[in-house]
């Protein structure tokens, strides 16, 4: 294959990096490690559940994007049971997706697979 292809692929997942870095209302970055947002079951059917950590206390807002880098979806995670909540993507089509998840304290990015 060509180099042109690899390019776009590598620049996505320079963006979509699993330790993300956001910035909060009074400009001081927030770094997220691994234990801090979690999502399950992995691969999925299409819902999702995600845990956050302790203290938040507004649903997370998460934006779908195919491997390609288009917003495939935008959806406010409903609550499901204490720091759980759910998005439900029943309606994608199998294959790897990326979520973009803003918080009360900031922005994560996940990498999801749906079967």
């Amino acid at each position: 294959m060509k180099a042109k292809f690899y390019f776009p692929i590598i620049l996505f997942f320079c963006v979509f990096s699993i330790n993300a870095f956001a910035q909060s209302d009074d400009n001081s970055r927030i770094s997220y490690t691994l234990s801090d947002i979690s999502i399950y079951p992995q691969p999925s059917n299409g819902i999702i559940n995600i845990k956050l950590s302790e203290g938040q206390n507004e649903s997370p807002v998460v934006a779908v994007f195919d491997l390609l880098g288009n917003k495939v979806a935008e959806i406010e995670a409903e609550h499901a049971n204490g720091n759980v909540y759910t998005i439900n993507l029943e309606d994608k089509k199998a294959g790897y997706y990326f979520l973009k998840i803003q918080t009360d304290n900031g922005l994560v990015s996940r990498r999801i697979t749906i079967k």
